[in-house]
């Protein structure tokens, strides 16, 4: 076959490659692209929790969201551990309460470096923020978000609750002393 043939119609298919492209890409229709947000938003209420003594504080919105069959939980936050301070800020959580995401940029650091959850069935079951370690604390702020799930390890309750603590310190006497304040969220639970 000739080199000008074979140019020729491979220059039409071209074409027709891209008109096809062309067509696709303007004349079929996508389908929706809109999507409701929030239809399954059943809770939003703010929180303010400041230490008097150390100043250090945290404050956010729990919001709560039920599809008809699971309930989710987010805690957002904004962190305040000052110099003062003598620890980190603790959030318990009730044993149905299970993490099933959180992230924080606590003093501008991304990873797992300021955040701990340690969780031991119905004895155990918090998180700490502003930790370098289990028993080492540095002083900062920082964002949080928490999404938190029911465990399927028990029967689903009608609340749950959330005790955020913050403010911490050593007594004269050596003896450490956390939370000084501390303040209880409920949280109902649509079945």
């Amino acid at each position: 076959m000739n080199t000008n043939v074979i140019f020729q119609i491979t220059t039409v298919v071209l074409v027709l490659i891209l008109a096809a492209i062309l067509i696709a890409a303007y004349v079929i229709p996508e389908g929706d692209i809109e999507t409701k947000l929030n239809d399954d938003l059943k809770d939003s209420i703010p929180f303010d929790v400041v230490d008097d003594y150390t100043g250090s504080s945290m404050n956010g919105s729990i919001i709560t969201a039920h599809n008809g069959k699971d309930t989710e939980i987010t805690l957002l936050a904004h962190i305040d551990i000052t110099l003062v301070d003598e620890g980190p800020v603790l959030i318990y959580l009730d044993k149905e309460l299970l993490v099933k995401s959180a992230i924080t940029d606590y003093n501008g650091v991304t990873s797992g470096e300021y955040i701990l959850y340690a969780h031991n069935g119905d004895r155990i079951n918090y998180l700490q923020i502003g930790s370098l370690h289990p028993r080492s604390f540095d002083k900062g702020s920082g964002e949080l978000e928490v999404g938190l799930i029911l465990s399927d390890q028990y029967s689903i309750p009608d609340e749950v609750s959330l005790t955020r603590s913050v403010g911490n310190k050593i007594n004269d006497d050596g003896t450490y002393q956390n939370g000084l304040t501390t303040k209880d969220f409920t949280i109902k639970i649509w079945s």
